[in-house]
């Protein structure tokens, strides 16, 4: 009696279309001893006239229960999403996007048990990131999460399986997991390219968080499987697209000098020097994960877009962790080769005369970032290649350049002044270009040769020139940057490749672009993206107007009641002298006002640096620092770091980036306020020459007084009022009047 079989049907992936759809299946039938057998089967699988109606029927009757109905409904789905072309592309690519996430969500609930189930969910996890363009930030993260998952259940139960079998799980891995990466670029990139059309900033928080947890699982994964490499054993090499990992195991005895790379045709390579072998070496092997990355898996840093080269990465792998590997002396830095990519260089023709002729072939150049090494390539334009052809170069910072008159000078023959012939390298040390936009100058003159007849060859000579700027970049996780610390560029480095030697291991790139300060971008402001900042500098305006015009009024209310002061002062200060010569007078509380420049702004002192002048020099030193932070921080950089716990990202109160950033502004903008400060409050009051000083007026030749610095003049008060007598500053006319009338006088 035939028994009806108990498993179920499950759904088949659409065959290649590019072989009429045919699909090849491998059949494995395991008994429970674990012997088994493999065979293999081929069929055509077209996909449906209506992919709506499948996504619809296949989707709802999915149960993450059933894992092998799960998966295989949820890749029948994405295969056949990843064939299909639509006509109406970006309606098309919406539903095809929401499909995904979808389809994401039911496979993040899945649950592995087994490396077999692990196989199952990685190759479905692959369907559905097989076109990254389509994968969500959302489902980039669920991907990541889910693709970690399936490395710890790998890892865990790597002991169940052999070598060759981890190696073909493990790759199905690094495919899903290069698909996270290469959605995570791209959708930065489109991101990015929105933002500068609409001046916008966007967090790529989300594309972060998925790009670290790849990279954690790959080293999960690598560990798990450098472990069961043999010392010396030939590497492991992992591929999927085109990014290339390397895992090897090599005895710590009798190294050397180590080249590690990839790929040979990548002509990409680490080298090792000798001496490092000590601080490499774990239980006697030195275990290395090498990784060749033609995109940049790190777009979401903020100068990302000034990377120009293929992304190496080198790693010294311990038992479950890296090995530490910085500041590396001089003689034990790890130098390595990254080829770059085809970009055009500043490419110039020109005519260079004998030098007897006392003329200079002259060009002009621009560097815009600071730290870069020069590679300069001459070619002269000379019929006959047996010609000895010798070039003079003069280069030097600014407009203008002479024999005389440079910062440096090479001659340019045909064995070359580095590695190939008519060659100028510079390095950065020899340069120590500055930050900002930079002029240089360069000059060529042909130098007369004489052969071995006696013939000398001093006519000019037609050329084309080559100048490429290039400077070695590291990715620092912790600030999302990419930076040159600890890396400088090597004599090796041509127009084709960059030579590169650092002190540190990590993620290495090349990197030729500027990012100057642009104040005209700083002051453009977008409501969407600076209405803070707008309402503030507004709102401070106003409330500087309004207090210009309040401190103005008190100013006048001052300089009235300042002058009745002095008025009576020097009525009263013989009576003051006398009572107050001995009583010490306290100036602590009025000195504080004084200096403090915010509060005198309130409440000034009695001196002629004014209410207005005050508050003018606070809206300066504000305004100053608000100027210089703009320098230092641009809307598309973040320099808060984050901790992160599980799915929780916590931003850090304090770090050292905002600190050094805040020291440098001040250093900047303190100096000028200080200047302007100093120069309102000890310049000298302004005389009102209309009027004769202190209210003296000299009459004929009557006896008068004249005030002497720092002495006041002082009235007779004393003397007694009679019959309408006035006061008059004149004691001696007054005196004499008194005395002819027949008075007194009291002392």
């Amino acid at each position: 009696m035939n028994q009806a079989s108990s498993t179920p049907p499950i759904r088949l992936p659409t065959g290649d279309p590019d072989e009429n759809y045919e699909l090849e299946i491998v059949i494995r039938v395991t008994d429970a001893l674990g012997a088994f057998s493999v065979t293999r089967a081929t069929t055509n699988v077209r996909p449906p006239e209506n992919i709506e109606e499948l996504v619809e029927a296949v989707l709802d009757d999915v149960d993450v229960n059933n894992l092998q109905q799960t998966t295989s409904s949820i890749a029948s789905v994405a295969s056949v999403l990843n064939v299909a072309v639509g006509t109406d592309v970006d309606n098309t690519k919406a539903a095809y996007t929401n499909t995904r996430d979808r389809m994401m969500q039911i496979l993040e609930q899945v649950q592995v048990q087994d490396v077999q189930q692990v196989k199952q969910v990685s190759g479905t996890l692959a369907h559905v990131t097989n076109k990254p363009e389509e994968l969500s930030d959302g489902s980039q993260v669920r991907a990541a999460d889910t693709l970690k998952t399936l490395g710890e259940v790998l890892t865990t139960e790597a002991s169940e399986v052999g070598t060759e079998e981890l190696e073909g799980v493990a790759a199905q891995l690094f495919t899903g997991a290069i698909n996270i990466l290469d959605a995570s670029s791209q959708s930065v990139e489109r991101e990015k390219s929105k933002t500068k059309l609409t001046n916008k900033t966007t967090d790529f928080q989300k594309n972060e968080q998925a790009v670290t947890t790849v990279f954690e699982t790959i080293d999960e994964l690598s560990f798990t499987m450098i472990s069961r490499k043999n010392r010396d054993e030939k590497p492991t090499l992992v591929q999927a697209k085109e990014f290339l990992m390397s895992l090897a195991r090599s005895s710590c005895d009798g190294l050397g000098t180590r080249v590690i790379q990839t790929q040979e045709k990548t002509k990409a390579y680490f080298e090792i020097p000798e001496n490092i072998t000590s601080k490499l070496c774990v239980n006697g092997t030195v275990r290395s994960q090498t990784y060749f990355a033609p995109r940049n898996p790190f777009e979401y840093g903020n100068n990302a877009e000034d990377v120009k080269t293929t992304i190496l990465g080198l790693s010294v792998l311990g038992e479950r962790q890296k090995v530490l590997v910085s500041n590396l002396k001089e003689d034990e830095r790890i130098e390595y080769i990254n080829p770059i990519s085809p970009e055009k260089p500043i490419i110039v023709n020109g005519n260079a005369t004998s030098s007897n002729s006392r003329q200079i072939a002259i060009h002009n150049f621009t560097t815009t970032e600071p730290g870069v090494a020069f590679y300069i390539r001459v070619i002269p334009d000379v019929p006959n290649k047996d010609v000895n052809v010798t070039l003079r170069t003069y280069l030097k910072r600014g407009a203008v350049v002479s024999p005389v008159d440079y910062s440096h000078n090479a001659t340019l023959t045909g064995n070359g002044v580095s590695t190939q012939p008519y060659t100028w390298f510079l390095n950065q040390e020899a340069l120590n270009t500055g930050s900002g936009r930079e002029v240089w100058t360069i000059g060529l003159q042909r130098i007369p040769t004489t052969d071995e007849n006696g013939q000398t060859s001093d006519s000019s000579v037609s050329y084309t020139m080559s100048i490429t700027a290039s400077k070695c970049l590291f990715f620092d996780e912790s600030s999302s940057l990419w930076t040159d610390r600890g890396c400088e560029v090597g004599p090796q480095t041509t127009d084709e490749q960059l030579h590169c030697i650092c002190d540190h291991l990590t993620a290495f790139a090349g990197f030729v672009a500027p990012n100057p300060l642009d104040l005209g971008s700083s002051f453009t402001f977008d409501l969407d993206r600076s209405l803070i900042a707008l309402v503030t500098v507004c709102v401070v305006m106003a409330l500087y107007i309004v207090a210009v015009f309040i401190g103005r009024s008190l100013d006048v209310d001052d300089k009235r009641r300042r002058e009745y002061r002095r008025q009576r002062k020097r009525e009263n200060r013989v009576q003051q002298q006398r009572v107050y010569k001995n009583v010490p007078q306290s100036t602590t509380g009025k000195s504080f006002i004084s200096e403090h420049l915010w509060i005198s702004a309130v409440k000034p002192p009695s001196n002629h640096f004014t209410r207005v002048q005050r508050i003018s020099c606070c809206l300066c030193l504000l305004m100053s620092f608000m100027l210089v932070n703009i320098m230092f921080y641009r809307g598309d950089r973040n320099f808060v770091p984050r901790v992160t716990g599980g799915r929780v990202q916590l931003e850090q109160l304090f770090s050292w980036d905002t600190f050094i950033i805040g020291l440098e502004s001040s250093l900047i903008a303190l100096p000028i306020n200080v200047i302007v400060v100093v120069l309102f409050r000890y310049a000298g009051p302004r005389h009102d020459t209309s009027s004769p000083a202190n209210g003296l007026i000299r009459k004929g030749k009557e006896n008068y007084v004249t005030p002497q610095k720092d002495r006041a003049v002082d009235l007779p008060h004393y003397l007694p009022r009679r019959n309408g007598t006035e006061y008059t500053a004149y004691p001696s006319a007054h005196i004499e009047k008194f005395k002819k009338e027949g008075g007194k006088l009291h002392t």
